[in-house]
């Protein structure tokens, strides 16, 4: 027999082997020697696999559905709470209205009552004036004492008469 250097005989290497390689102690290997007993183990090993992806998808797809359930609630709080937010908004928008419409009339009134008085007091110094100039002829001199005791009230109804 010729010497085979570089290459390996197939029919003396027809085996399966595992190796468990754990952090302390020796390298262990477990060598599987029958073709059907290789098969049958990458099958399992294939169905093993299989049934991880199978059951890491699922976990994956109920989370899914749990973080969406989440999400439209969250949402749902959102929109709520935006929805107070805009009632309160128009609440506040109504009252400054008001309280807009309450300032222009108290400024209103304010002037009206002010022009008011300004007509009643240039009345009252017409008034006087007219008073005045009218008993101007009885006024010659200053009395200390009066003839004639009038009450204040007299005096009123006397300048109301005008």
């Amino acid at each position: 027999m010729r010497r085979m250097t570089g290459k390996t005989s197939t029919k003396g290497r027809n085996h399966l082997s595992f190796m468990f390689v754990p952090h302390k102690g020796g390298v262990r290997t477990i060598r599987i020697n029958n073709y059907r007993t290789t098969l049958l183990s990458i099958t399992a090993m294939m169905l093993i696999a299989l049934l991880t992806l199978t059951g890491y998808t699922l976990s994956v797809v109920k989370e899914n559905k749990v973080l969406k359930v989440q999400h439209q609630q969250e949402i749902e709080l959102i929109l709520a709470q935006k929805a107070k937010l805009e009632d309160y908004i128009a609440n506040q928008t109504n009252q400054l209205i008001e309280n807009a419409e309450l300032i222009t009339a108290a400024s209103t009134s304010k002037t009206i009552s002010e022009n008011a008085i300004q007509q009643y007091q240039a009345e009252y110094e017409n008034m006087v004036v007219a008073y005045v100039d009218n008993n101007m002829g009885t006024i010659q001199k200053v009395s200390r004492g009066s003839s004639k005791e009038m009450s204040f009230k007299e005096s009123l109804s006397e300048l109301r008469s005008l």
